[in-house]
């Protein structure tokens, strides 16, 4: 009776123990995929963000410099950012915030890097800012049937100016004559290719009074 109750003891000891072994097998298993994703982005897939909510779908997407998405570049090659406000009302969509935002926001088209130095987090770098416009403080508005297009490249020319948005409806982009332009140049401080790693951009933005989406991609520099 002794032996018997003996062996139940260390019946339920392993029993726990082969539990917690089970357990910690399971978070290290679930830790190594979180890393998979980073190490394993498909080359064939592009690094894109896609959130729908009511007439309005937003994007953000890496592409190469054809235009073409994609999550993984060479050291040195140049990428372009681009983020899409898709309008599928009739109406004309206006965002309650003035026109220098998502553009001006600090988080917008900026380039972070996954380390684990960093805690998973250190900024690189941002390569645009404003260029003077006089007018930014309009409310940014979205065309029925339309788009508004924001794309700009990682490393830019130092004596160029870029507008964003670019504005589409029914398929056909908007003469630019037709809306504000707003133009924007290279930062002060200009930012170098990207060395071999993986890295992310997102933001969040305040599309209405009490809504928001946040975007983000990966991507990696091999």
């Amino acid at each position: 009776m002794v032996l018997l109750t003996s062996w139940r003891i260390v019946d339920k000891y392993l029993l726990m123990k082969m539990s917690c072994l089970l357990i910690a097998a399971i978070a290290v298993g679930f830790i190594a995929g979180c890393s998979d994703d980073l190490e394993n982005l498909s080359p064939d897939s592009g690094a894109k963000s896609v959130i729908r909510a009511g007439d309005l779908t937003f994007t953000m997407q890496l592409l190469d410099m054809q235009g073409m998405p994609q999550n993984r570049f060479n050291e040195g090659e140049n990428f372009q950012f681009q983020f899409i406000i898709e309008n599928r009302g009739k109406e004309d969509f206006t965002l309650p915030v003035p026109w220098l935002f998502p553009v001006m926001e600090k988080d917008f088209f900026a380039v972070y890097q996954h380390t684990r130095e960093s805690g998973g987090k250190a900024f690189i770098g941002k390569s645009f800012t404003t260029g003077g416009n006089y007018l930014d403080l309009s409310r940014a508005g979205v065309p029925g049937h339309g788009a508004a297009v924001y794309t700009i490249p990682w490393l830019v020319k130092q004596d160029t100016s870029y507008v964003m948005p670019t504005f589409i409806q029914d398929g056909v982009r908007i003469p630019k004559e037709n809306h504000i332009n707003r133009n924007y140049r290279a930062a002060d401080d200009p930012v170098a290719p990207l060395r071999p790693g993986v890295y992310f951009t997102g933001f969040t933005l305040k599309y209405a009074e009490t809504d928001s989406v946040s975007m983000q991609v990966l991507f990696r520099v091999q």
